[in-house]
């Protein structure tokens, strides 16, 4: 298993962020942000507090022969391509983005926001119990910066295409 991830990190910094054609939902964490949780000080996920950013409980369902995760609702529908607030374990909740099928995404990727600007998102690619996760504020393991949003910046300028 630790190869097949190291094996899919190292193709993703190869291609550099993944392109996600589809439009996503409004993505706006940085007033609701309360916490952080992360394995690693210098990457941080945001996490917030459940009951008041009114997060989606979610129902998580792992793929193995794909590798992907999707989520559904608590009344069963399934997380469309979009951004979502979703409530985790320890009773706060993380911003996920799921592609037009429902599969969580991971690692770079160019998305396209409500505002209709395109800007690249880490999202956690490791199974550490936050996989999927946007990483927000702070400097990757890949040496690059993001932003309290989780845009990746360059001298602090939003990189977008």
């Amino acid at each position: 298993m630790k190869k097949a991830i190291a094996f899919i990190l190292a193709v993703v910094m190869v291609l550099g962020c993944t392109t996600v054609a589809a439009a996503y939902g409004s993505y706006n964490p940085s007033p609701r942000i309360v916490s952080y949780s992360s394995s690693s000080a210098s990457m941080k996920t945001a996490s917030v507090n459940v009951s008041a950013a009114n997060a989606v409980q979610g129902l998580w369902a792992y793929d193995a022969a794909t590798d992907t995760w999707t989520c559904k609702t608590a009344d069963g529908k399934q997380m469309a391509a979009g951004w979502y607030l979703v409530a985790v374990a320890d009773g706060t909740a993380q911003w996920f983005c799921f592609d037009a099928n429902g599969r969580m995404l991971t690692g770079w990727n160019w998305i396209k926001d409500a505002d209709g600007v395109t800007r690249c998102y880490l999202l956690n690619p490791v199974s550490d119990g936050s996989r999927g996760a946007c990483y927000m504020n702070g400097r990757t393991t890949d040496g690059w910066t993001v932003n309290a949003s989780g845009a990746w910046t360059v001298n602090g300028v939003v990189q977008t295409k």
